[in-house]
């Protein structure tokens, strides 16, 4: 598939550290990065993966676009500011009102543009009446909204006719569409996931693995990724099930926020899916689903639900410094809420 380069931009990318912002910025790369497709020009979009660490705070954010304002500056001082673009895929600074420093930051003080590509409800509902440039809806996930938004804005950058598969894969997962009608759960979604898993998500690296499988996924129209999952992310799933399986058996029975019924799990690499594999309790006999850790400094908690009446990133936003969807979401605290 050929792609046609016009005038050069340079790209600041901030983007969550997960499947759905790393294909979110690379689809950025994709459009942008004259160093992706001719390593003899020099990278000209800069990727940021961002959790909800402390790290990441509106100083850390406004530190790093004065940097890469002088980086490409030094560069060329005839870089005219019209060419320079921030974006904020699948993330947003918390709180709300550090969001909307940091857009007045970009666009008024710094004087470029400015584009919020995001799907977490909590976050586009606190910041709607802004009105901030990008893309924010909850029909699909964050790479897929980026992709989309990217053929509006740069018509001709991005010249495939059809979303690729890659794309469509990790936005059924992000989406949680397990009883997808399109892909198999077992077969194709989880075995992507965990082969995009497997790179390292180095989305700055051109000559790293991520961006090179990335590359093939997209311009031999899934044929490469098809035979992949088949092998690898196949055999990474079953090892993945083997092991939920087994850790099923530490779930127990809690109460959170002293309201609501949950099954809960002390882990880090686990998905929600993992309650699907208990024997001794039902994921749809409680209000929540819950996987915890502590780091030493807070408990961390990614929080899901089976019901339609309770709203998982209200909750997180409300009680968690986080945030998410209806249905999964996260946050952390310094105390234990789980009785």
């Amino acid at each position: 598939m050929l792609k046609i380069k016009t005038d050069i931009k340079h790209c600041l990318v901030f983007s969550h550290s997960d499947a759905d912002g790393a294909l979110a910025a690379f689809a950025v790369k994709y459009a942008f990065d004259n160093n992706l497709f001719n390593s003899e020009w020099d990278r000209n979009v800069d990727c940021q993966l961002c959790d909800y660490s402390d790290k990441y705070n509106l100083q850390y954010f406004k530190a790093r676009v004065n940097d890469f304002m002088n980086e490409v500056k030094s560069k060329n001082s005839e870089v005219k500011n019209e060419d320079i673009m921030v974006f904020m895929l699948d993330y947003s600074i918390q709180p709300s009102e550090d969001m909307m420093k940091f857009y007045n930051f970009v666009t008024k003080i710094v004087k470029v543009k400015f584009y919020w590509i995001d799907h977490h409800s909590s976050a586009i509902e606190n910041l709607i009446h802004f009105s901030i440039p990008g893309l924010q809806t909850t029909e699909s996930c964050a790479c897929v909204n980026t992709w989309n938004f990217l053929k509006d804005l740069a018509p001709g950058l991005i010249k495939e006719d059809e979303l690729p598969l890659v794309y469509k894969l990790v936005n059924e997962f992000d989406l949680w569409h397990r009883d997808s009608e399109e892909f198999s759960w077992e077969n194709q979604i989880m075995p992507c996931v965990l082969l995009l898993q497997s790179y390292k998500f180095d989305v700055n690296d051109n000559e790293g693995k991520f961006a090179k499988m990335m590359m093939q996924y997209i311009e031999d129209e899934g044929l490469s990724l098809t035979n992949d999952m088949k092998t690898i992310g196949k055999a990474l799933y079953e090892f993945k099930k083997s092991e939920d399986i087994k850790n099923s058996q530490k779930i127990y029975e809690a109460t959170f926020l002293k309201k609501y019924r949950c099954l809960a799990l002390n882990a880090i690499d686990h998905g929600s899916e993992i309650f699907g594999y208990c024997s001794s309790f039902s994921p749809n006999d409680v209000d929540l689903l819950i996987i915890w850790h502590y780091d030493g400094s807070f408990y961390e908690y990614n929080i899901y639900t089976e019901k339609n009446d309770i709203d998982v990133g209200k909750i997180c936003e409300d009680f968690l410094d986080g945030g998410g969807h209806q249905k999964a979401g996260g946050g952390r605290s310094r105390e234990m809420l789980l009785a």
